[in-house]
């Protein structure tokens, strides 16, 4: 196969993937969560318009996970002023409720079982830690899977704040 036909199918697939990609994201629409918090507030994302809103996927048992959270909540100390929201959803079981609590109720933000959530954001490997960003204009901007630096986080909440 010549260079030319080479680059020239490359760069049709690339299209088409960028294509195929706009469409889903499109079809997803909005950003939706709402989700009754473990001191009994609703939180719904639709309330939070102007803000960036960071959704953190977490597990008590996960040692990174509760390092990155409390890294967070000293970011979210920070960054409300500026319009930042923080909604955390365990992934533990129900069973673990108490532990799970104990330690959520320690931050500064909210945190929620992912169970009871009306919401499309995903997390289908059960996966933790795992954030994900909107921005201001009700976009997921970034999703970061694994235990993530802080000065990393900083950089992906500037982007969706300002």
């Amino acid at each position: 196969m010549s260079k030319k036909i080479f680059i020239s199918l490359l760069i049709l697939l690339i299209w088409q993937c960028s294509f195929l990609n706009n469409a889903f994201s499109e079809s997803l629409g909005a950003p939706i969560l709402k989700v009754r918090d473990f001191n009994g507030k609703i939180f719904e994302i639709d309330e939070h318009k102007n803000k960036a809103v960071l959704v953190l996927f977490w597990a008590q048992w996960c040692g990174y996970c509760r390092k990155e959270m409390i890294e967070l909540d000293e970011i979210y100390k920070i960054y409300k002023d500026k319009g930042l929201v923080i909604i955390a959803l365990s992934i533990d079981r129900k069973e673990n409720e108490e532990k799970v609590v104990n330690f959520a109720n320690k931050l500064s933000y909210p945190s929620a079982f992912y169970s009871d959530a009306k919401t499309n954001f995903l997390n289908r490997k059960n996966t933790v830690p795992q954030i994900q960003i909107v921005d201001k204009k009700r976009s997921i901007i970034y999703s970061l899977t694994g235990y993530v630096e802080k000065k990393e986080i900083i950089k992906a909440i500037d982007k969706a704040l300002f």
